[in-house]
C-alpha cells in the first residue's frame, strides 16, 4: 500500500504544482509565491509564457525539443525513411537521451539524437524538415509522428510504444498541436 501512495504522490505533485502556479499567474493569490519557479504575468493564451507557446518557426531548436520530449515520455520505434527504410526501437527515458545541434562542413544543420551509452543514434538534416505531423486515428497506430520536408516526403517516423501511448500522445498533442510548422 505504501508503494502505491508514493507513486500517486509522484504523479499528482507536478499537477498540483502546475495548478498552484497557474492560480498565481491569474493573481488569485495576493503576495509573492514561494512555490512558483518562475515569475509569471497574466497573458492571453491561457497564461503561457512565450517559451511554453508553440508558434510557427523555431527550426532546429523546436525539432530538438520535440524529439527530446518524445524520447523522455515513452519508448519509441524510430523509422528512417529514404531510399531504404531503417527501423529500430529505443527506450531513452530517465535521462538516457542526449541531443545535439551541429553544423556540417557544407553548412547544413544536423540534429543528433543519441543514447548516452552509445547504443542508439539518429542524425537528421534539420534544415530539410519543415513540419512534424502528429497522427491519432483508428486506422493508423496512435502516437505516430512524421517529420516531413517541403515536398511532403517523410524523413523520420516516430511511433510511441507502451501501454499508456494514448495518454502520452495527448500530452504531446496538447503542447505541440497536430501539425508543428518548423519554418514560417
Amino acid at each position: 500500500m505504501r508503494r502505491g501512495c508514493h507513486v500517486l504522490i509522484l504523479v499528482l505533485y507536478p499537477l498540483l504544482e502546475y495548478a498552484l502556479c497557474h492560480l498565481c499567474s491569474m493573481h488569485v493569490f495576493i503576495g509573492p509565491s514561494t512555490h512558483c519557479r518562475t515569475q509569471r504575468v497574466a497573458r492571453a493564451w491561457g497564461s503561457l509564457t512565450p517559451e511554453q507557446r508553440r508558434t510557427p518557426g523555431g527550426g532546429a531548436t523546436h525539432l530538438a525539443e520535440f524529439l527530446f520530449e518524445t524520447a523522455q515520455l515513452t519508448p519509441c520505434r524510430y523509422i528512417v525513411n529514404g531510399l531504404a527504410i531503417l527501423e529500430t526501437t529505443a527506450d531513452l527515458r530517465a535521462g538516457r537521451a542526449d541531443i545535439n545541434i551541429n553544423t556540417s562542413p557544407n553548412g547544413r544543420t544536423v540534429l543528433q539524437l543519441k543514447a548516452r551509452d552509445g547504443s542508439f543514434q539518429v542524425k537528421l538534416d534539420a534544415d530539410a524538415i519543415v513540419a512534424i505531423e502528429l497522427e491519432d486515428s483508428d486506422t493508423v497506430a496512435p502516437g505516430l509522428f512524421r517529420f516531413v520536408d517541403a515536398q511532403g516526403r517523410r524523413h523520420l517516423t516516430v511511433l510511441m510504444l507502451g501501454d499508456d501511448v494514448d495518454a502520452r500522445f495527448q500530452i504531446m498533442l496538447g503542447r505541440w498541436t497536430s501539425r508543428v510548422r518548423l519554418k514560417e
